[in-house]
């Protein structure tokens, strides 16, 4: 995409393009003005699934995403290896515009440990049935917070993949109650050692789930 990232960017979504229910820019380097341009978009209210990995999309974007009054029938987001931090997750999570969603990616975005407990928290995202936040050093803290959510009831599957959780995290998701519809669980690179393995093993709660350690 040439020219100004916004301009341009409206320009296309002005042209006539109300019927688009799937849309992929991966990898165009938008950024957080393209991001604006999209949920300022008037023509993009049948949208129902948005890809925007590798964008360079920042807080700001997010904000925008999460504000959007268009953007209401999104099903699937995926921001993947943009740079929201936990403030776009917070604003994403606190988002009255995004309550279809059934499937989020914000793998490797650094939201931490605040994002990840602002996704638990979330009521935006009780209807999730898939979650990618691998790579975003989340730590036991946050794995802490997504077992204790009361909002992820939903899952089928979650990716928190090089998190460093640890075992304490491992343990946590062990004993979720929260989890008990989840039947695929990546908890690869986290370093959860022997007592984290043997808590997952033994887990009744993940009794049904396909657990993945790579």
């Amino acid at each position: 995409i040439e020219g100004g990232k916004e301009s341009s960017l409206q320009h296309f979504f002005q042209s006539g393009w109300e019927p688009l229910v799937s849309l992929s820019l991966y990898g165009n380097d938008i950024g957080d003005d393209g991001a604006r341009a999209l949920a300022g978009s008037e023509t993009l209210q049948n949208l129902r699934v948005l890809e925007l990995e590798y964008n360079d999309i920042l807080a700001g974007g997010a904000r925008a995403l999460a504000g959007s009054e268009t953007l209401q029938n999104l099903q699937v987001l995926n921001l993947w290896g943009s740079d929201i931090g936990a403030g776009g997750a917070r604003a994403l999570a606190g988002s009255e515009t995004l309550k279809n969603l059934r499937e989020l990616s914000l793998k490797s975005n650094d939201i931490g440990a605040d994002g990840a407990r602002a996704i638990a928290e979330s009521q935006t995202f009780k209807n999730l049935r898939e979650l990618n936040i691998g790579d975003n050093n989340i730590r036991a803290e946050g794995g802490t917070a997504l077992a204790g959510s009361e909002t992820l009831k939903n899952l089928r599957e979650l990716n928190v993949w090089g998190n460093d959780i640890g075992a304490g995290g491992a343990r946590a998701l062990a004993g979720s109650e929260t989890l008990q519809n989840l039947r695929e669980l990546n908890i690869g690179n986290n370093d959860i050692g022997a007592d984290g393995a043997r808590a997952l093993a033994e887990s009744k709660t993940l009794k049904n789930t396909n657990v993945f350690y790579r």
